[in-house]
């Protein structure tokens, strides 16, 4: 989900299709189709601030759409200015306020301004390293901002004066290597925010920066900076928390599974958290976006060794408290639970495989390993998979769950 400057309009994206909501009016605009063969995936949503135009990030080309009817206004391929490779192109997209320019960047060190309306490319643009991880226009449309790695490691981040296409501020910067930096950029064009494992980092384009250490160098996802840079979303695994990076207090906490992706409105009216669309001034829920529904499952089961790394289980499976279903499964230990002589990499993870009888529901899970590296956030003890529906009409149906154990072994 994203939305345009001004609060007006929302556009969603599923499997196949993205919506334009009305969000004045909680209503839905118009739907629009997308290819849904492997390569062609919408990766990226931007909004102009009148919410007149979308952009959408397909199979590395960008499309336009005006909201009012979903018809196409324009396309934009970058050939091979963003690289020569196959699955070279488009990564990231930003429009400007007015919607007459639009910004893109692939795996070239490259960031370009694009004519919305003629498809030219008005400026080519340098930035440090690779892999652009944050292109973003202030609420004016007078600056510019790009946030880009320059290893594992360390980042960039650079802003323009659109008006000149001046530099008038860049910094780099070092992360540790539990997890790769995260970008925000405020509306008012005054504030980039760096979020890493161990520290959330707020620079003044005016000069000055603060940095905020985390209490859990597990969690502590950025998720987005509001409107003035003085409060920042921060996603800690089991809820979402709007901190004062100055103080490092939680002003408010959003609690959901939902969280995905979060940002402010460029008016501040409205907050997107996750699949929720909230008011930002009081946190009150507005309309969650969410289809379907959450489910609670507990299993009960029984081991049974089958070789030294693998075992079998079976029991019963309750769905919200529900009748028992009984199962049968498979725990593949593979080299986890074995002795293995020092190598470059870790052992694989241990496996769990479930089938339900006489139900559509496929289970599969790997352990979360003790020393977490930065994509995984939960407990060690937890085991974390997704569970595929057969009768489900979706294309490439997934549904992410966790598991927890319910006493102590």
């Amino acid at each position: 989900m994203t939305m345009s400057g001004d609060g007006s309009l929302a556009a969603v994206s599923w499997p196949g299709s993205v919506e334009f909501w009305n969000l004045d009016t909680l209503t839905l605009v118009t739907t629009i189709g997308i290819p849904s063969g492997d390569l062609d995936v919408l990766s990226g949503l931007a909004v102009d601030r009148a919410g007149s135009i979308v952009a959408g990030v397909v199979n590395g080309k960008v499309r336009l759409w005006n909201s009012a009817n979903g018809s196409l206004v324009s396309k934009f391929d970058p050939g091979d200015r963003l690289g020569g490779c196959r699955y070279c192109g488009v990564s990231e997209a930003a429009l400007s306020p007015l919607g007459d320019l639009l910004a893109v960047s692939g795996s070239e060190p490259l960031l370009l301004v694009v004519d919305t309306t003629t498809g030219v490319v008005l400026r080519q643009l340098e930035t440090a390293g690779r892999y652009g991880s944050l292109i973003a226009f202030s609420a004016d449309g007078t600056l510019l901002a790009s946030g880009t790695y320059l290893s594992d490691t360390r980042y960039a981040l650079r802003v323009w004066n659109t008006a000149t296409y001046e530099v008038v501020f860049e910094n780099e910067g070092a992360v540790s290597r539990d997890r790769a930096a995260r970008f925000a950029f405020s509306a008012d064009g005054r504030h980039l925010a760096v979020g890493s494992a161990t520290k959330l980092e707020v620079f003044d384009l005016a000069g000055g920066s603060s940095a905020l250490p985390l209490d859990d160098p597990a969690l502590g996802w950025l998720r987005a900076l509001s409107p003035d840079g003085t409060l920042a979303i921060v996603d800690y695994g089991h809820d979402l928390r709007v901190l004062d990076p100055a103080t490092g207090e939680p002003v408010a906490l959003l609690p959901g599974e939902l969280r995905f992706q979060s940002e402010w409105s460029a008016d501040g009216r409205y907050l997107i958290a996750g699949a929720r669309l909230v008011d930002a001034a009081d946190l009150d829920l507005i309309r969650d976006f969410t289809v379907g529904q959450l489910y609670g499952l507990e299993l009960s089961a029984t081991p049974e060794y089958v070789s030294s790394s693998v075992y079998s289980v079976s029991g019963t499976l309750t769905i919200d408290g529900g009748e028992p279903i009984e199962f049968t499964g498979t725990v593949d230990g593979q080299e986890s639970q074995r002795y293995l002589e020092p190598q470059s990499r870790a052992p694989n993870l241990a496996e769990l495989y479930i089938e339900l009888d006489d139900h559509p529901w496929r289970l599969y899970a790997s352990q979360i390993p003790r020393e977490r590296p930065y994509w995984t956030i939960g407990d060690p003890d937890e085991w974390w998979g997704n569970m595929n529906d057969s009768e489900s009409d979706q294309i490439r149906p997934w549904y992410p769950f966790h598991l927890r154990r319910a006493t102590a072994p």
